[in-house]
């Protein structure tokens, strides 16, 4: 709790945050549907979604807070699952579809669709028969639609699939989620349809994933940001300086990382991969990006990390810093092609001046490093210079406009001393 309100698990893309009897929330692309859809809801189905309250000085999405258990994290108790919560989700399924059906909202279509239901965006309260779902939440992919692709959403989301899935029992409870919406009213939904729509929508998922559908974010501090801006593949940079990580830290502003923290619950990542120096700890990150709501942290690790991270890397001491790196990618599920050669790539659509640079072939030796433990001692570095311009090769010496007397040192074995004319 802070004076900008409590902070709401299990928000993994929008920034979720309750302020006394409202929630607030990051607009949605589509917000101006969504809010005429949470209007037209508390007509017609009052309680199937939270009312739709206007926005705040902060452009937040306001919304009336509905009281109950969301079971954000996976699976945390069998009872969210039972049959009565199925049947009950199916009652509220249904009365969103009848609601919508042929108005303005539904265009075309024969409905407007949630589109993300999931025991994560419900809200249960304790019954009878068990925990019970009273209201959907998180419309921000509301759209029109089929009845039957929310029907077949809820049926993925609600069953254990995989490889020790039960195929009879994921059809009895789709046939009881069909039942449950039909009612006595008759056959409203194409049954021979469902699972067709269903493994269409798994498939969809993976498709997108195997076709790089997905967003690659990287978060860097100030002093790596010029370094991020050079890598391809990154569609997203996140910019943020962390107390842990940098050399000269302020002080630890909890504030901020509660800025930081929605900051990567807004990025929405299935995956995070935390790349450290061999003598930083990625558990502090790990614990920013669990908050955040991210499902699956990979990281190396010699503490023991508990419940911040999923794939606990080890490696042997000594091992350079990149390969490192590219062990903890393949361990995470990252591994490089098998013809890709592990080289640095950088972008070549930049614009920008170029700074002199001799012609012809030659060999670059950069002795500096940002932290004494990441440096090549100078003598050995001059060790290498004079090794290479041994076997022919043009050596030029690169540095900062501080490290004019170190390359100034290490040039003098055989090199070009470049220190502080590369920009």
């Amino acid at each position: 709790m802070t004076g900008f309100g409590e902070t709401l698990p299990g928000g993994f893309v929008a920034e979720v945050v309750r302020v006394g009897d409202t929630v607030r929330r990051t607009p949605p692309a589509n917000a101006t549907f969504v809010a005429a859809l949470l209007r037209h809801l508390a007509a017609t189905a009052p309680g199937v979604a939270p009312a739709y309250l206007g926005v705040d000085e902060r452009g937040r999405q306001v919304l009336s807070h509905v009281e109950g258990r969301v079971p954000w994290r996976d699976r945390e108790d069998a009872a969210f699952f039972s049959d009565a919560a199925l049947t009950r989700l199916a009652g509220l399924v249904r009365s969103l579809h009848d609601a919508c059906a042929g108005t303005d909202l539904a265009a075309d279509a024969e409905t407007v669709c949630h589109r993300d239901l999931s025991p994560k965006n419900t809200v249960y309260r304790d019954g009878p028969d068990g925990p019970t779902p009273v209201a959907l939440l998180d419309w921000d992919l509301a759209a029109p639609g089929r009845r039957i692709e929310d029907v077949a959403f809820a049926g993925w989301h609600w069953a254990t699939l995989g490889g020790d899935a039960d195929p009879a029992e994921l059809g009895r409870r789709c046939r009881l989620l069909c039942d449950a919406y039909e009612g006595p009213s008759g056959r409203l939904l194409p049954r021979d349809e469902l699972a067709g729509v269903l493994l269409d929508q798994v498939e969809g998922t993976w498709r997108g994933i195997a076709a790089g559908a997905d967003r690659v974010v990287l978060l860097c501090g100030p002093r790596g940001r010029a370094a991020a801006d050079l890598l391809p593949g990154v569609d997203e940079i996140v910019e943020w300086s962390l107390p842990w990580i940098d050399g000269s830290p302020e002080p630890v502003d909890p504030e901020d990382m509660r800025r930081l923290t929605a900051r990567l619950a807004a990025v929405g990542a299935d995956d995070a991969v935390i790349f450290t120096s061999f003598h930083q700890s990625p558990l502090p990150l790990a614990l920013l990006l669990r908050l955040a709501g991210i499902p699956h942290i990979s990281a190396i690790s010699d503490d023991y990390p508990g419940a911040l991270l999923d794939v606990r890397h080890r490696v042997p001491a000594g091992v350079p810093e990149p390969e490192r790196a590219l062990s903890l990618a393949a361990a995470a599920g990252y591994p490089l092609p098998p013809d890709d050669e592990p080289a640095l790539r950088l972008r070549t659509d930049l614009a920008g001046p170029v700074p002199d640079r001799p012609a012809g072939d030659y060999v670059v030796v950069h002795p500096g490093a940002s932290v004494p433990a990441r440096a090549c001692p100078p003598r050995r570095c001059a060790e290498i210079v004079a090794a290479l311009a041994a076997d022919g090769h043009r050596v030029l010496v690169t540095g900062g406009p501080d490290e004019r007397a170190l390359t100034a040192q290490v040039a003098a074995a055989g090199g070009v001393d470049l220190g502080g004319t590369t920009g």
